[in-house]
């Protein structure tokens, strides 16, 4: 099935039919938690499964993939006459709520979405080479994305995305546009009223299943949108996260909260579906904080992450359990995920180690449980990108303590892994790779008569999108 186009439209009319668009899709996470599943890469590659649960454990099946767009940045050549086109990643990737198209951010300054097709798990179909359905040049790199938690293929006013960019305001943006009009629909001004200094944040969220309201997290602070009203009236409510103290007589900040707040996750409902306004927010600076947006905006609870061997360099991602007990840290440079019980004080419940990455790009963590009753006992799945190609996988992580070895991983590219999502239904995995290689030989290359120039770095060969059936 294919997007409807949104025609030319009065701006408000949009903004109005979003204000009441509440309620996102029925998602049915029908996949029961396994003990375990067998899972192979093209080489047939299984890691820490035994003999006898290999006979009974079914394998992976790669189902479709995608390579990035050709990029649409430019490198000048030492002629400075010719130019040749920049190597393309895959910066993010990411499920839409009803599980049917695929969202993902390039290296290029490109927003793209795949509409995968309705037999994808046809057997007899063979692997197929999905492209995107539609796709938006934006002018600065995308820092966040977050996609419109009641979208919907049936509902074009649902087809939506909010992001954040460099020195740019918070957008919101349509993710099939007509194909002669800008995708954007509306951005929202965030200013420091006491310097007047516009402010681009960093971090992003829906602040539940309602499409109405986001928040966004910038240096020292937290804002809260509301989408349906554009400019600096979409600015609902200001939360500092450095707290001003009285030191030895002296106005300071509290140096623990400081910093740029660079992951945000809102709690998700509970099992009797009441929904929460509790979110948690973490910083380069290495520290989480839980905040109340709705009812006391303030600091409800925080913590600095430990000082170890498994430190990492600032946090890239913080993600709920379903029952909302559970809070994964995932960090850059780090060695393992940080698994937090978040009942009473915070406690560091469990390590979960993999490879540690050697560069700066995010990877990106996704949990899965066939119940919220499941998860409140611990019986939740944790699912992690590492940097050698595999991906890994914890089960029952609630449930134990300490350092905690993966149930099973398997290899599913050849470089590294940045982005692993889970669909909506548990079953299909969508997994996307790549990462720059250093100049092979030389840094530099010398040529008789001219000046030095440096070789630039390559995209490694697998920089693949690749999304995989469970069963």
């Amino acid at each position: 099935m294919r997007p409807k186009i949104i025609t030319c439209r009065e701006k408000s009319e949009f903004l109005g039919e979003i204000s009441v668009l509440y309620s996102s899709p029925v998602v049915n996470k029908s996949r029961p938690l396994s003990s375990g599943c067998r899972m192979e890469s093209a080489e047939n590659e299984v890691l820490e499964t035994s003999e006898q649960e290999d006979a009974v454990r079914p394998s992976p099946r790669l189902l479709a993939t995608a390579k990035p767009t050709e990029s649409r940045l430019k490198r000048v050549l030492q002629s400075q006459r010719d130019s040749v086109h920049e190597p393309n990643l895959f910066r993010s990737a990411q499920w839409s709520a009803d599980g049917t198209t695929v969202i993902t951010t390039l290296w290029d300054h490109t927003l793209a979405a795949h509409v995968l097709p309705g037999d994808l798990l046809d057997t007899s179909s063979g692997i197929r080479s999905i492209e995107a359905t539609s796709s938006s040049r934006h002018p600065e790199p995308i820092r966040a994305v977050a996609v419109n938690p009641a979208f919907s293929l049936t509902e074009p006013t649902s087809q939506t995305a909010i992001l954040t960019s460099v020195d740019r305001p918070v957008q919101l943006h349509h993710l099939f546009p007509h194909e002669d009009g800008s995708s954007r629909i509306a951005s929202y001004l965030i200013i420091n009223t006491s310097t007047e200094q516009y402010i681009a944040p960093v971090s992003i969220a829906w602040t539940g299943s309602s499409p109405q309201h986001a928040i966004c997290g910038s240096a020292n602070r937290l804002d809260v949108l509301d989408v349906t009203r554009e400019g600096t009236a979409g600015h609902v409510t200001m939360i500092p996260t450095a707290k001003k103290t009285m030191a030895a007589g002296n106005l300071g900040l509290v140096q623990s909260w400081r910093g740029m707040v660079s992951a945000l996750a809102v709690q998700p409902p509970d099992s009797s579906g009441q929904g929460s306004s509790l979110v948690a927010a973490g910083s380069w600076a290495r520290w989480v904080a839980l905040y109340d947006y709705m009812r006391c905006p303030s600091l409800v609870s925080g913590w600095a992450l430990p000082q170890s061997g498994s430190s990492g360099r600032g946090v890239v991602q913080v993600i709920w359990s379903p029952c909302g007990r559970y809070l994964v840290v995932n960090e850059r440079f780090g060695h393992g995920l940080l698994l937090y019980d978040i009942r009473g004080a915070a406690r560091e419940l469990a390590l979960l180690p993999r490879v540690q990455s050697q560069h700066h790009l995010m990877l990106s963590c996704d949990v899965f449980a066939s119940s919220i009753e499941s998860s409140e006992r611990g019986g939740f799945e944790i699912w992690a990108s590492s940097d050698d190609g595999r991906v890994r996988v914890w089960e029952n992580a609630g449930s134990r303590e300490g350092e905690i070895e993966c149930t099973w991983a398997w290899r599913a590219h050849e470089s590294t892994v940045i982005s692993t999502a889970l669909h909506p239904t548990g079953s299909v995995v969508l997994t996307s790779a790549g990462n720059w290689d250093p100049p092979e030989d030389q840094a530099l290359e010398t040529t008789p008569g001219k000046a030095q120039t440096t070789k630039s770095w390559q995209a490694s060969k697998d920089t693949s999108l690749r999304i995989w059936s469970m069963f």
